[in-house]
């Protein structure tokens, strides 16, 4: 019976700390604002068109902004070390990851800029990136704290051994672009000019899934023969932790299993053991001993073997969720009321199983028990 309590305590503490850690991933800010955003991937023809798709875009009144990028936040891109800055350590070598987007990235995605400014708006003519001599580039802070890069707006940035070295233009706050099993990772962004693969839309929320319905009606205008595949940023976002929302599903169906069974197993003691001592009770309550006391007496063994199976499960539980939350680069704490809430629902309920039999033994007449002494 202390074993099953004992897993009772740590499927119950477990799945607190678990639905704890989702919660914490929902509500995490993850450095942009991926409310009300949606994606449409670009493919052949699409990709050609990308154009004439924004400008049909833009004349839906349902859309705040627009912007087109190689790369979406939670999915893994493009990483290299091989780059240059001004006033490079030789032997610096720094994981960067990459990213292409437009001028209007920053503003449609709701990332704040720390420094300098976004792309300027000369961009919009450029048709080409061959075109630009010297193109102007956005880092993230986690960037220039590992390359060590003070004061960077100005400074060149740019492929090793590529003669058009980009200036870098703006600093933005960090912001996760991967899941929160991962830290923060360094990232620049180059001006993008032909050839996305995706665009993203901010829709406003006041008349979303109208403003859905006329975007597949704007692109079924310049591409009739293709179908308008629209993905959500929360749905994908939610994606990435559903082993985690898995796991709690389950430590909530087996915790159950647990405390049914830890029940019908001491329902069955309790009901052996007061059997066994029906006459000690008839005696005591011979001797004057009040409902109360005679409940007391039998429940208080009980309540000692669940408070074992309490100090036995907290380290095994502390120890496993540790282990389990070191596969997050941002998780919750492990409070101690987690504990305490779970030893108090399992020992309520070890209480509600047993009262039953120890308030029907302590009110049974003593006659019945003591008749064939």
């Amino acid at each position: 019976m202390v074993v099953q309590f004992v897993l009772s305590v740590v499927l119950i503490s477990s799945t607190i700390i678990i639905s704890r850690q989702i919660k914490y991933i929902n509500n995490y800010d993850l450095g942009y604002n991926q409310a009300n955003l949606i994606y449409i991937p670009l493919t052949g023809e699409s990709r050609s068109k990308h154009e004439a798709i924004a400008q049909e875009f833009n004349a839906i009144s349902g859309i705040e902004n627009i912007t087109r990028t190689n790369r979406l936040p939670f999915y893994s891109g493009n990483s290299s070390w091989d780059f240059d800055w001004e006033g490079k350590d030789p032997d610096t070598r720094v994981l960067l990851n990459r990213m292409n987007a437009d001028k209007n990235y920053l503003e449609t995605m709701g990332i704040k800029i720390a420094e300098g400014s976004a792309f300027p708006e000369s961009y919009n003519e450029v048709l080409n990136f061959e075109e630009v001599s010297s193109p102007q580039v956005i880092l993230n802070k986690e960037a220039l704290r590992r390359m060590g890069l003070k004061d960077p707006i100005g400074k060149y940035f740019g492929p090793t051994g590529m003669e058009k070295k980009g200036v870098i233009a703006g600093v933005v706050e960090d912001f996760n672009f991967q899941s929160l099993h991962s830290g923060v990772e360094p990232i620049f962004i180059r001006p993008l000019f032909n050839n996305p693969e995706y665009i993203i839309i901010r829709v406003n929320p006041e008349n979303f899934s109208g403003t859905i319905e006329e975007i597949k009606k704007s692109w079924s205008v310049v591409i009739p023969q293709s179908v308008c595949e629209i993905g959500f940023f929360d749905n994908e976002i939610e994606s990435l932790y559903n082993s985690e929302v898995k796991i709690s599903g389950l430590f909530r169906y087996f915790s159950f299993i647990a405390i049914f069974i830890s029940c019908i197993g001491l329902f069955g003691l309790s009901m052996f053991i007061i059997e066994r001592r029906k006459k000690e009770i008839g005696v005591r309550k011979v001797n004057g001993a009040k409902i109360r006391e005679v409940m007391v007496l039998l429940n208080k063994d009980f309540i000692k073997w669940v408070t074992f199976a309490f100090i036995i499960a907290c380290p095994i539980t502390w120890f496993v969720m540790r282990q389990w939350l070191e596969n997050f680069a941002f998780k919750t704490n492990i409070s101690w009321w987690v504990f305490a809430l779970s030893g108090m629902l399992v020992l309520g309920i070890a209480l509600l199983t047993v009262s039953w039999q120890s308030w029907r033994a302590a009110t049974r007449n003593p006659v019945e028990a003591l008749r064939n002494d």
